[in-house]
């Protein structure tokens, strides 16, 4: 793939937007580089699913996705549920494949081109003469009203207690319980986006346009990174809120018996999912409740470290581990019966993964810290935690408050219609 240097970031700005404003545009923060992204627009390949379909199809599409150029796509959160969900949400498909024969590399304040020579040489002539056009006028953007929970102070109370009714039953040891919100809106969702992108730095946001829809994700959080052999995923689990007191909050997060076991069962859990196909004694955890930090909270974090054994397709062990164990609770599959019970709305992308292949490397988020915007006007943003036998519930409800509260004041301090 060649390699060529365009511009800096303020001289392709005319080509900056008029990709971004394509209906399959596509923005990601690499996983393995500090200031460092993808742009790319006009994909040849886009492959949807809207209905559930069987684990051994979307494997198969999946393995199907070209090994040149960049690959990418998203899972929702009820991705491989084998049963229609009639419940509102957003009206998104479950499962979306994309696949871009050239794209733009930003690394600090430069441009590159990307792509296979000769075949892309019209595309790389394309971007060239638009670097010389002068930049777009940015689209406008604005909330037509604050955020307003779908559900009162009460809903949640008595979700918190079912749950906690199970766990003394022994149904399960966690469950994540999310809080939705939503308004109404105008203009183009990427304005919101680049404010949230400054706002949050992240190794694993991106931003997408699918079928008039834009995804807004500014996830902190790794599922899995699968590079060849090795497999890394990264779930978080304890969180609190960055204050004056910083160091001392990191030294109390990271001590916090309820936080670390917690971490501990997801930790465990996932030592499972990757145990199953794994190199028999692989499997390692390094670090153990590592504390790391976001513009906006402290998360308590590991890392899980495995080889594949051979033969293991590495789309199908995703699948398999899919979704990731932070943001279900456990044991996962009673968990996950529960949230349903408890959820009144879909999750869709929530909780689901963004994901992108890029030379042989596997890279997928949990898209937490996530924003929908349907064609329809609707903004939805969701927050979540999990719920233990350890867990106070005006703390787990103030938790989701930390985590989205940043994103939903910052969008209407910018963005609210007066």
């Amino acid at each position: 793939m060649s390699r060529i240097y365009l511009a800096r970031k303020n001289q392709a700005q005319g080509l900056l937007e008029h990709l971004l404003a394509e209906d399959d545009a596509l923005w990601l923060d690499l996983a393995h580089a500090t200031d460092s992204s993808l742009i790319a627009a006009g994909a040849d390949l886009d492959r949807q699913f809207a209905q559930p379909t069987p684990m051994s199809e979307l494997v198969e599409a999946l393995s199907n996705l070209p090994t040149s150029g960049l690959s990418c796509g998203y899972l929702a959160y009820e991705a491989c549920d084998q049963a229609a969900d009639d419940r509102p949400g957003p009206a998104l498909p479950l499962v979306v494949l994309r696949h871009y024969a050239w794209h733009l590399h930003l690394v600090g304040d430069a441009v590159y081109w990307q792509g296979d020579l000769p075949e892309q040489g019209p595309a790389l002539a394309a971007c060239q003469a638009q670097v010389q056009t002068a930049a777009a006028e940015p689209a406008d953007f604005r909330l037509m009203a604050s955020f307003a929970e779908l559900h009162d102070r009460q809903a949640y109370a008595t979700r918190f207690k079912r749950i906690a009714d199970y766990l003394r039953a022994g149904d399960v040891y966690q469950v994540n319980l999310c809080r939705v919100w939503r308004t109404r809106f105008q203009g183009d969702p990427l304005r919101a986006y680049q404010c949230l992108r400054q706002l949050s730095p992240s190794e694993h946001g991106g931003f997408m346009r699918i079928a008039g829809h834009s995804l807004l994700c500014r996830s902190p959080e790794r599922f899995l990174r699968i590079d060849g052999p090795h497999v890394l995923s990264s779930p978080i689990k304890g969180t609190v809120a960055r204050g004056p007191d910083d160091a001392q909050r990191q030294a109390l997060l990271a001590q916090c018996e309820k936080n670390r076991s917690e971490n501990l069962m997801i930790v465990d859990l996932m030592r499972n999912d990757l145990g199953r196909y794994a190199r028999l004694g692989s499997v390692r955890v390094e670090p153990l409740f590592a504390v790391r930090s976001t513009a906006q909270v402290h998360h308590l974090v590991s890392d899980i470290h495995a080889d594949l054994a051979p033969d293991v397709n590495a789309w199908a062990f995703l699948l398999s581990c899919f979704p990731g164990g932070s943001i279900t609770g456990a044991p996962k599959r009673r968990a996950r019966e529960i949230i349903r019970e408890l959820e009144s709305e879909k999750r869709s992308l929530y909780c689901g993964s963004l994901f992108y292949t890029l030379d042989g490397t596997i890279e997928a988020n949990i898209a937490i810290r996530t924003l929908i915007a349907e064609r329809q006007g609707w903004l939805w943003a969701y927050a979540g935690g999990g719920i233990t036998a350890g867990s106070q519930e005006e703390e787990e409800y103030s938790e989701c408050e930390h985590k989205i509260g940043a994103f939903l004041a910052t969008l209407e301090q910018t963005f609210l219609s007066t």
